[in-house]
């Protein structure tokens, strides 16, 4: 079981899968609602993108459904908000799968590729401005904290520019919300708890 628990207190529960199993493996580890669920998606790698992300649920001692809300965002039945992030290539070519409870996640692979095209849509000037952005890592930082940001305002209507970073002590502000940046392995995670 490739379980990277991030975070575990009182405050926030958040896991990180690393998703090194089969399908079939994936499938022994979950619920048969979970297994359900994940049957929907045509592709092996997203079902298991799936499966890792309700078997790092399941590794919370969670018993509670997984149900969706007329957009598609998940939450558990007793009401609780569910953030979910998966992301493929990361060593060895395996993926990673997070999961955080009333609140919102994204993970990237740390060394990604960002060109100079990609920069300027994921960063405004004032942004590039930030002491932060130097660091070769700031730009797929800030596309997760816009995507963590996105994902708890549920659109664009709302400030996604990064106000403030200090990646040195695992934080970056985006649309005034300030959010936890860890490293772990091969990955960034940026995640919020509400």
């Amino acid at each position: 079981m490739p379980l990277i628990a991030l975070e575990e207190s009182t405050d926030i529960q958040i896991r990180l899968w690393r998703i090194t199993e089969s399908e079939a493996e994936l499938e022994a580890m979950v619920t048969e609602s979970d297994r359900e669920s994940a049957a929907r998606f045509g592709s092996v790698d997203r079902r298991r993108t799936h499966l890792a992300w309700r078997a790092a649920l399941r590794s919370m001692r969670l018993d509670a459904e997984v149900i969706y809300d007329q957009v598609g965002a998940p939450f558990l039945n007793s009401g609780e908000r569910l953030g979910v992030s998966h992301t493929w290539g990361g060593c060895n070519g395996e993926g990673l799968a997070a999961v955080v409870i009333s609140g919102s996640v994204d993970v990237e692979r740390a060394d990604r590729e960002i060109t100079a095209a990609m920069r300027r849509r994921i960063l405004g000037v004032d942004e590039e401005r930030l002491e932060d952005s130097a660091r070769d890592d700031f730009a797929i930082t800030a596309w997760c904290a816009k995507e963590v940001y996105y994902k708890l305002r549920g659109g664009l209507l709302h400030d996604i520019r990064i106000g403030h970073s200090d990646l040195a002590n695992g934080t970056i502000v985006c649309g005034k919300v300030e959010m936890m940046v860890e490293r772990v392995e091969d990955w960034i995670v940026v995640f919020y708890k509400e």
